[in-house]
């Protein structure tokens, strides 16, 4: 038999935590009941507490999936603007000449915010070119650029949030690894004042599976 083990990772302790709790249920605890509601206490914490974490992460990784979608459409946007320029005349290695120092490629290459900031000033530009195709690509572009600014301005308070829910996480899994080393300590002690298997009810777990050899 093996014994239950707090685990590596935030996740790894809350399920710790509830099984050494729905073990408790089913067990005569008194020699360890102080111990345990100091832990039962912290377990829900860390519970509540990872939840918010997970949820702080997860909103932070949608936000910036999004402005990964709006940064492929603002991609896509300046090929067609820079297309637009070339079939009215503009030189393919160049198709922004007179409108920016920029080649497409040079533009995809900048930070997101830094790129859509150009990509809006390229298109305030272009948007006065003769040509209606491309004023359409123009007008396209700018559009493009500007969801991209949209969607990266939650990205600081989002990545605040999640920095300060972790940190939170954090706070409460340093006083939870003491509360389960204090109750794993209590039911050995208490096996030696009358309250033999205590310590095997509420931590003997099966051992993992060997791993067979290639």
């Amino acid at each position: 038999m093996a014994t239950l083990q707090s685990g590596d990772s935030p996740g790894q302790r809350v399920k710790a935590g509830d099984l050494l709790l729905d073990r408790a249920k089913a067990t005569p605890t008194t020699p360890v009941k102080k111990r345990l509601d100091a832990f039962a206490k912290l377990q829900r914490e860390l519970s509540k507490a990872h939840a918010g974490a997970q949820k702080a992460i997860a909103s932070h990784t949608a936000q910036e999936r999004k402005v990964g979608e709006a940064d492929d459409a603002q991609d896509a946007g300046v090929e067609a603007l820079a297309s637009a320029l070339v079939g009215a005349g503009a030189p393919r290695a160049k198709p922004f000449q007179g409108y920016s120092d920029l080649t497409p490629a040079a533009l995809a290459k900048l930070p997101q915010e830094k790129q859509a900031r150009a990509v809006i000033a390229l298109a305030g530009k272009c948007a006065k070119h003769p040509d209606a195709r491309v004023k359409k690509a123009a007008a396209a572009a700018r559009a493009a650029a500007e969801k991209v600014l949209a969607a990266i301005a939650p990205l600081t308070g989002l990545e605040r949030a999640k920095a300060s829910a972790i940190a939170a996480r954090d706070a409460i899994g340093t006083r939870w690894e003491k509360a389960f080393s204090a109750v794993k300590r209590g039911a050995k002690s208490a096996e030696d004042d009358g309250a033999p298997g205590l310590h095997a009810a509420l931590f003997e777990v099966e051992a993992p599976p060997r791993k067979k050899k290639k």
